[in-house]
């Protein structure tokens, strides 16, 4: 997969969406969704914000660059259609906190969810806590995620997951994003929390609910 990374990258940042499409087009004809989500499209993504932070490219070349992933994600369920969700799986809420703008991670693990026929509302990044807390007591979902992308995010993560914690019907709680592996240590006082390194941990999550043997809390 490494081989195919370096000419993506280019291609996003280029936004030329159709040699994009045809490299993902290929590695899904030799690799699972999972395989080229976390090894294809994700380390892209990453070497697109390294850019971007050392000044390499624009705010305007990142943004073009999400674009075209965020097309191919779309695509990619629209080319294999996803059935009815299942009645007994559940319902999963996706959101990113806050000022979080990044998004496709979060999208990634929507399309997971919906792979695997959960009953999947997808709200997109910087949900204020108050908007998602409102939307999480009407619906009642039995997984909330959160994505958090920007160390400065991880306060806002610890608030969110407080308040959610709160409710009567205890839904799991899912963390994911670039700097999630820093919270390992954050939710020791909670059952109900996983932190999720990758999309292989989401897999194993959602086929065990387990994480190997990284779970947040012991409560």
């Amino acid at each position: 997969m490494h081989e195919y990374v370096e000419k993506f990258t280019e291609y996003v940042l280029a936004g030329d969406d159709n040699q994009a499409s045809r490299l993902v087009d290929s590695a899904m004809a030799q690799y699972t969704k999972t395989e080229v989500f976390e090894q294809l499209i994700t380390p892209a993504m990453y070497r697109v914000g390294t850019l971007w932070e050392e000044n390499k490219i624009s705010v305007a070349d990142e943004h073009l660059a999400t674009a075209v992933v965020d097309m191919i994600i779309t695509s990619l369920d629209q080319k294999e259609p996803q059935e009815e969700a299942l009645p007994d799986t559940g319902k999963v809420l996706l959101g990113g906190v806050e000022a979080e703008e990044h998004y496709l991670g979060l999208k990634m693990v929507s399309s997971r969810f919906k792979d695997y026929r959960w009953n999947v509302r997808y709200l997109g990044p910087n949900l204020p806590l108050s908007h998602l807390h409102t939307m999480a007591q009407m619906w009642k979902p039995d997984v909330i995620v959160l994505s958090v992308a920007l160390a400065y995010r991880l306060p806002s993560v610890t608030e969110y997951v407080d308040a959610f914690s709160k409710f009567e019907h205890q839904p799991t709680i899912l963390i994911g994003g670039r700097v999630a592996p820093k919270l390992q240590s954050t939710f020791l006082e909670y059952n109900n929390v996983f932190v999720l390194e990758g999309l292989d941990a989401l897999d194993q999550w959602i086929e065990t609910g387990k994480v190997g043997s990284v779970h947040a809390g012991t409560k």
